[in-house]
Formats: structure tokens, sequence, C-alpha cells
């Protein structure tokens, strides 16, 4: 038998040429670079870290600030929030709370600042039992008239009203339910 040395041929395998649509590549690219700029800004914004101060407990307006009541958190963006910055701490510490501050809440700028009791006035702290004060709201800055009385026989203890100015009308005594009360009164009561 004799072979021969000669293969047979065969028929080429067609070669097929890659179709590249340059719209739809185009397209592609765009995209990557969409998703890029997506994931530097993303970067970005996780990045940023703001020292703000928060309180731990909740302070009443005229209470004076202690240390143990503000801690510092680190938040991401704050712009357009009015928080206090961590390099305040130490001046808000013995200031007084302009407003009542909820517990777990960012200290808002301008939240605290000085005890006010105009030149020759008194604040008294009083605790009203219910029908002793209007049943309304009573904002800082009301005028009102107060009238001493025993408790025992509600009559006058000091003859005529004396006008006072509420300072702050926000509590109330857990123990009794009497409704807290500061006054500014501009004239010795004694």
């Amino acid at each position: 038998m004799t072979h021969s040395l000669n293969p047979v041929p065969t028929s080429a395998a067609p070669t097929l040429r890659a179709r590249r649509n340059p719209v739809w590549l185009a397209v592609g690219i765009i995209a990557i670079c969409i998703g890029a700029l997506g994931a530097g800004q993303l970067a970005e914004r996780l990045s940023v870290s703001n020292s703000v101060l928060v309180t731990t407990k909740a302070i009443a307006r005229g209470d004076v600030i202690e240390v143990s009541d503000i801690r510092t958190i680190k938040v991401g963006d704050i712009s357009g929030i009015s928080a206090a910055p961590e390099s305040e701490l130490s001046s808000l510490v013995g200031q007084v709370a302009q407003i009542d501050l909820a517990a777990n809440s960012i200290v808002p700028d301008g939240a605290a600042g000085k005890a006010v009791v105009p030149a020759g006035s008194t604040q008294l702290g009083l605790s009203l039992a219910a029908g002793r004060m209007p049943s309304g709201f009573l904002p800082a800055g009301t005028r009102v008239m107060l009238i001493a009385v025993s408790p025992s026989d509600e009559k006058p203890i000091v003859p005529g009203e004396i006008p006072a100015t509420v300072v702050s009308a926000n509590g109330t005594a857990s123990d009794s339910g009497d409704r807290l009360v500061d006054v500014s009164v501009g004239r010795c009561l004694g």
C-alpha cells in the first residue's frame, strides 16, 4: 500500500470579521465615564467628615451646660445645617442654654449664652398647681401679673398684683404634676 504524503485539501474554515458598531462603542465609553464620575462624587461625599457637638441628655432653656451634657460626633456633609463645631466645646461649658435641646441632638450655633436677667430684676422659679395659671402656652417674654396667695385659704399674702415677665414655662414637676414657670420680677417682694 502506498500512502501519499500530500494531505487531501479540505475546505478552509471561514474567518468571521468582528462587527464593531461605532455608535455602541461611543455609548459604552460614555457610560464608563459617567460611572467613574459618579463614583468619584460618592467617594468625595463620604470622605467629608465634620466633628460637631451633640447633647447627651435633654437640656432645658436656662440650664447651665456642663461637660457631661455634651459630646462630639463625626458626621458627613452638614451644609445648610446650623451645628456647633467641636472647637466650641470649651466655650459652651458653663454657659446657659438659650433654647431647649433634646437628648442626642446636634447643638446648633447660638444655643448657649450668658444668663440674661435685667439689672434691678430678680428671676423666680414658680411651681403652680392646675388652675393657678392660664391653660394656654406662655412663650418667653409674655407679661403677666402675679398674685401671691396662701395655699390653704387662697387669700392674697401680698396686697396687689406684681408685674412680671415670663422667662420660660416649659416644664412639669414629675412628682406633683405642677407647671414650672420662671418669671422675671422688676422689684423685690420682701
